[in-house]
């Protein structure tokens, strides 16, 4: 069951309603709730998606020296082997500029075998990551890009198989 507007704590992925988070002193540029960063890959291999979020003009960013990016969704790791993983990443670029690295991916599941050689993890995580801005993406405006990373290390043999995923629930980014 969802925890309701105004009741906390929050507990295993509950949503965060706007009116909570603008009382934690960001200001919230965009909440993001659609599929761009939803990954699902099986069998060996690997699925990467990735979205831009909406630029934030120079003239909206005035003393702030970061932007905090709240991510909440679901990984599954699921297979007759482990090392399948689940990662997130952020890039960011000044306007005019090109994307580079905030963060490396940071693995949000990894799988591991059970006894038997099958082993499931699923969980839902709220990932933060804090950007600071540089000095063009201050004076030009800034633009942040996610992605999500679901790598299947070999193929299984049984059914469903070798499996890792990414669902988003939603993406936050606000200035603070």
């Amino acid at each position: 069951m969802v925890t309701a507007e105004g009741v906390f704590p929050k507990i295993g992925g509950d949503p965060l309603y706007a009116s909570e988070i603008n009382s934690f002193g960001g200001k919230i540029k965009e909440v993001y709730t659609s599929t761009g960063i939803d990954t699902l890959q099986i069998g060996a291999g690997t699925a990467i998606s990735e979205i831009e979020l909406t630029v934030i003009p120079s003239a909206e960013i005035n003393n702030t020296d970061y932007i905090k990016i709240s991510i909440t969704g679901t990984a599954v790791v699921s297979g007759e082997v482990g090392g399948h993983t689940v990662a997130l990443k952020v890039y960011a670029k000044e306007i005019g500029g090109s994307y580079s690295d905030s963060t490396d991916y940071q693995t949000l599941i990894t799988s591991i075998s059970d006894a038997s050689g099958v082993g499931s993890n699923s969980n839902t995580y709220t990932w933060i990551w804090v950007h600071t801005l540089t000095a063009g993406q201050k004076t030009n405006g800034v633009q942040i890009k996610l992605a999500s990373r679901s790598i299947v290390s070999e193929n299984g043999t049984g059914s469903p198989g070798n499996i890792a995923s990414f669902t988003l629930f939603q993406a936050v980014e606000s200035l603070t």
